[in-house]
């Protein structure tokens, strides 16, 4: 019994020893690969097309995670980080330590890889029966970001700026005119054109379609990082579609999935021939019944895009037709300006009896004429680097869009062209709940 005891010691020790120092290096690569995980989430999650979008992510991936693997007895101070790598694919190679197919193009990059440092554990137990070196591990991860956009308009405008990042003021004007080319026709999109885009899961929508969806505050899809242009112009489908808003509505036909809910406040510049058929024949009130326009207006594709605000003048003059005073001096965009028509009206309070133009909607229908709100005057619309992504018509599918813009609508669309002022960019934490950026692990 001794002679066999003596014998099985050193197998013994081994056993305890594998045990306990293989299980603790098990752990130390458990939690390496924790700290990988994390900081590869929170640097994905700081990901946004733009150069400071990658520069945060550094600091969130590499600085602000410095967790010591408790269970690691070699030190090792300072950042626990080796790399980090920014990639625009997540698996280029199936060599764990060559994963991802890297970009240095902020508006390719989709992916963070995250390397730790080698942590080692020295043994302990197995030294009893010789063992000497350090065991070491090493962990690597790849987390990515999408963007998902929900409840917004079928529209796309190519970055005027491009290749800088969009930029616009509260109050600028815009004016939305759809890109020429019919189907089968493929012309190469330039910063400042503007177009539609197809349903998610569709790439030749129909004119009704479009029409019954951009009559939608809240159409009931997502766009999922990408849109696909669709070809062609659709000028009395956009009108109808947007212009329900104005209280401008369809005939009988018309009318099938269309939301006919309008604004609040519908002053468009006309009003009825026949004070006795607020629907009938319309006429024309003049420029002066309509919100102002900017008075410089550069064409970028074909979009127009406002370079001066309204003059006092004009500004005054409108104001004066409805409401018999001069432009408030605390409101300097016409869609501040739109909020305040609309408290205005409730309150009863217009300031000018039997206005030339009833600014409450009185043609849609009784289910919906009083349940519009504010909203009901604004549009959102992808904003997409058409030239870096080679878009030309719908030749080009699934193009990246992760940037969204709010539009007020400022008069009624007219031969497909919408007249816009940009209000705001979305953003995942503001943004209504139409935004949704996805952080998840890849490997």
């Amino acid at each position: 019994m001794l002679i066999l005891f003596a014998v099985l010691i050193p197998v013994m020790m081994g056993i305890i020893g594998l045990v306990l120092d293989g299980g603790r290096a098990y752990t130390v690569n458990n939690e390496l690969q924790d700290l990988a995980d994390a900081a590869a989430l929170a640097g994905a999650k700081e990901l946004d097309g733009t150069q400071s979008g990658m520069d945060a992510a550094s600091v969130a991936a590499v600085n602000l995670l410095r967790n010591d693997p408790r269970w690691s007895n070699v030190e090792a101070k300072g950042l626990q980080i080796q790399r980090i790598r920014f990639c625009k694919t997540p698996l280029a190679n199936p060599d764990p330590w060559q994963a991802c197919t890297t970009t240095a193009d902020p508006k390719a990059v989709n992916y963070v890889e995250v390397t730790t440092i080698r942590r080692d554990v020295s043994p302990v137990f197995t030294v009893a029966v010789g063992a000497t070196g350090n065991v070491g591990s090493q962990a690597i991860a790849i987390a990515g970001t999408t963007v998902v956009a929900c409840n917004v308009q079928p529209l796309m405008l190519c970055n005027p700026t491009e290749p800088a990042e969009f930029t616009a003021v509260p109050g600028q004007m815009f004016v939305f005119k759809q890109k020429g080319g019919g189907q089968g026709q493929n012309p190469a999109y330039v910063p400042g054109d503007f177009g539609l885009l197809d349903p998610p899961g569709q790439d030749s929508s129909t004119g009704p379609q479009l029409r019954n969806l951009l009559s939608r505050q809240s159409p009931k899809f997502c766009y999922i990082n990408n849109v696909s242009p669709r070809p062609g112009q659709s000028t009395g489908n956009v009108d109808t579609g947007i212009n329900v808003r104005f209280d401008q509505q369809p005939g009988p036909g018309q009318q099938d999935g269309l939301d006919l809910t309008p604004g609040p406040v519908v002053i468009d510049g006309m009003a009825p021939k026949n004070k006795n058929n607020p629907c009938g024949p319309q006429q024309d009130l003049g420029a002066t019944a309509r919100m102002p326009q900017d008075t410089g207006m550069q064409q970028v594709g074909t979009l127009l895009v406002g370079t001066q605000r309204p003059t006092v003048a004009a500004k005054n003059a409108y104001w004066q037709y409805h409401h018999n005073t001069n432009w408030p001096a605390n409101l300097t965009t016409r869609y501040e300006a739109y909020l305040s028509e609309i408290e205005l009206m409730k309150s009863g309070t217009w300031g000018k009896p039997n206005p030339p133009e009833p600014p409450a909607p009185s043609c849609a229908p009784a289910n919906v004429l009083n349940k519009g709100d504010a909203a009901r005057r604004i549009i959102s619309v992808a904003i997409v680097d058409c030239q870096k992504q080679g878009v030309h018509g719908n030749a080009v599918s699934n193009v990246r869009s992760d940037k969204y813009a709010e539009f007020f609508l400022t008069e009624p669309a007219s031969g497909g062209t919408i007249y816009t002022e940009f209000v705001r960019m979305l953003t995942p934490d503001n943004d209504d709940g139409k935004l949704h950026r996805i952080v998840q692990l890849y490997r």
